[in-house]
């Protein structure tokens, strides 16, 4: 019998060198996981990258103007005054007016605005793209 000297180690099952074809086997399917794993976070990625919600533009403060017309008055009970206005679409595509229930007043000193029964808009049509419109805002005083 051989004695195995004390400092050197005992060979075992798993430091035996391992047949080539396993070798290769074994390579093979890290790479191929490493692949598959590189993949899926690609696509993950790619998934949460198209699902993001879009980033509004901001208003073009250019794109819809409005030039003050003229007034009207009518006396009486009430009191009415319209204030026409010509509003201009200078955007390349149709922009829909507010209805009259989009049509506020703005408060004194700041305070923000309100709505008033009285204050009726002739709005709510469609401009054209490049077009201009004659519309009306009416107040009524009481």
């Amino acid at each position: 019998m051989t004695e195995t000297p004390i400092n050197e180690p005992i060979p075992s099952s798993a430091a035996k060198a391992m047949p080539s074809w396993k070798r290769l086997f074994v390579i093979s399917a890290g790479i191929a996981a490493g692949i598959m794993l590189a993949v899926s976070v690609m696509v993950l990625v790619a998934l949460w990258y198209t699902s993001r919600p879009v980033k509004t533009r901001p208003w073009d403060q250019a794109a819809i103007t409005a030039a003050y017309a003229g007034i009207s008055v009518r006396t009486g009970q009430p009191f009415v005054c319209i204030f026409q206005y010509t509003v201009e679409n200078h955007s390349g595509r149709d922009y829909e007016l507010p209805g009259s229930v989009n049509v506020y007043k703005v408060l004194a000193e700041g305070k923000g605005l309100a709505r008033d029964a009285t204050l009726e808009w002739g709005g709510g049509t469609s401009l054209p793209a490049g077009q201009k419109m004659n519309v009306t805002i009416q107040i009524e005083y009481e």
